[in-house]
């Protein structure tokens, strides 16, 4: 019986166990029917914007290794690592590797490694900055409302006492953002002055009581990899990029049948994608499905089209995954 419960096989199978959990929770019959209504065109653009936001984020990988002096970056065209960022994401969606993997494997094709492997930390870490401002600023769009979700055949009509309660998780929601968008601002003041600066330049934990000296030497680095000059230097291409992705998961959204808006998705793309790094899926479906499922309820989106607009977003990740996995076997038989 253990021999077939490794830890390698725990995260697919819990993954199948939420896809399986969530495809049971709904009515199949009108999963069946979005399904067969639903609108490729939009599923289509979806794939392009996808495919440009990750250009972008090959981009933003690009500038922040150059800056960091890591061997071969100079010499790399945008091409050349668009193609390795592809590379990454058939790790990610194609292969058994998962999205820590592929990171992995990006930050191995560089030289000196650590520094690569700083380089694709805080190129992830941009992104996500990026994320939560995005979602920060949709609060401020006057059409980020919540009607209760009875505009069309992809919404679900909700009670007063659910409504109630979605309107006050969406408040909560937009607080968090706003605070989590503010915090490398903060932090960044924060560590000018005297103390933090000092707790900031401080190398070493030797002769200091408290907390485990481990752990504060990793608070230490991520809080000082968190106001790095390079998260701030990429935070424009950072929203460009998670504004295409976020459009792509709209897109998917519509082409599910799910009636809401660009607004509404704006600000729950950062829940639904930060789902994703739950370590329960397999090939990317799972965890974020049943993210896409639950904060897109707030909206009164119904959870067929929530669902299948989900999986509909996983799927351009799949297919640029397998253009990774294309370039890799070409670049292993020359």
């Amino acid at each position: 019986m253990t021999r077939w419960l490794k830890p390698a096989w725990l995260k697919p199978l819990a993954g199948l166990v939420l896809l399986g959990g969530m495809v049971l929770a709904v009515d199949p019959r009108l999963l069946a029917n979005q399904l067969g209504q639903a609108q490729w065109s939009w599923l289509l653009a979806a794939v392009v914007a996808a495919l440009l936001a990750n250009v972008l984020c090959a981009y933003r990988w690009q500038q922040i290794a150059k800056a960091m002096l890591l061997q071969g970056a100079e010499a790399l065209s945008l091409w050349g690592w668009f193609k390795l960022y592809l590379q990454g994401v058939s790790v990610n969606s194609v292969l058994p590797g998962g999205i820590i993997g592929g990171d992995v494997w990006r930050a191995s094709q560089f030289k000196p490694l650590v520094a690569s492997g700083q380089a694709v930390f805080l190129e992830r870490l941009a992104g996500l900055w990026g994320l939560f401002c995005l979602s920060a600023l949709a609060t401020l769009w006057p059409a980020l409302t919540y009607t209760g979700g009875d505009t069309g055949p992809g919404s679900r009509t909700a009670s007063a006492g659910e409504f109630a309660m979605d309107a006050s998780l969406l408040s909560s929601w937009e607080w968090m953002v706003w605070c989590a968008a503010l915090a490398p601002l903060v932090l960044r003041a924060a560590l000018q002055i005297g103390p933090m600066k000092q707790w900031k330049m401080r190398g070493s934990d030797e002769g200091n009581e408290g907390e485990p000296s481990s752990l504060r030497k990793y608070v230490r680095k991520l809080v000082k990899a968190s106001e790095h000059p390079l998260v701030f230097r990429s935070l424009s291409v950072s929203i460009v990029s998670q504004w295409l992705t976020v459009l792509a998961f709209w897109f998917c959204m519509l082409a599910a049948g799910a009636s809401l808006g660009l607004a509404e998705v704006t600000l729950l793309a950062s829940a639904v994608f930060l789902s994703s790094l739950v370590p329960a899926s397999v090939g990317g479906f799972g965890a974020r499905e049943v993210g896409a499922v639950f904060f897109l309820g707030w909206v009164g989106v119904a959870a067929e089209s929530a669902l299948l607009g989900s999986v509909f977003f996983g799927l351009t990740a799949t297919l640029q995954g397998l253009m990774g996995l294309i370039w890799w076997v070409r670049t292993a038989r020359v």
